[in-house]
């Protein structure tokens, strides 16, 4: 083989070669190109898909971002409350101490006045039993000698009715 057969085969073989990496080069291309379809086609089928999605959701987060303002509102209101609640509560401690306070003096004053009036009753009782139904009882008594005279001198009574009297005052 000459220098130009062999420059000949080896230039069919190289243009052979182009021909086959230029083939499977168009190959790839046709193939990337319907990745790229399928992917846009699949693309598109998301946004559709999704677009609604992210309404709903965007909707959704709307209202969360509502509820979660009410929701402060109202745990601010609940914690002014529940600091007026405690204050409130903590005024009624104090008032209720004050009260119990007052009334243990008002029931130590009374339990006094009581224990007064009682030993002041006993006093005036026992003056009343020394000062006037002792000589009363004494005065009766004499009422009675003398009248057990007078029967004894005018009827002629024995002793015996004297005595009996006496048992029954005693």
């Amino acid at each position: 083989m000459t220098t130009e057969t062999a420059l000949v085969t080896l230039t069919v073989i190289v243009a052979v070669a182009i021909a086959m990496q230029a083939a499977v080069l168009w190959g790839i291309h046709r193939s990337i190109r319907a990745i790229a379809e399928r992917i846009e086609s699949l693309s598109t089928s998301v946004e559709q898909r999704i677009g609604p999605l992210s309404e709903r959701t965007q909707e959704v987060l709307v209202s969360v971002r509502s509820a979660a303002e009410h929701f402060q509102s109202l745990q601010k209101d609940f914690a002014a409350t529940s600091q007026i609640i405690h204050r409130r509560v903590v005024d009624l401690d104090k008032f209720l101490g004050e009260v119990t306070d007052s009334g243990r003096l008002q029931v130590a004053r009374l339990q006094d006045l009581v224990e007064t009036a009682s030993a002041t009753m006993e006093d005036t009782v026992s003056m009343v039993q020394r000062g006037l139904i002792a000589p009363l009882t004494e005065f009766s008594a004499l009422l009675r000698g003398i009248r057990a005279a007078l029967n004894f001198f005018v009827r002629g009574r024995g002793a015996k009715q004297a005595h009996q009297d006496e048992e029954m005052f005693i």
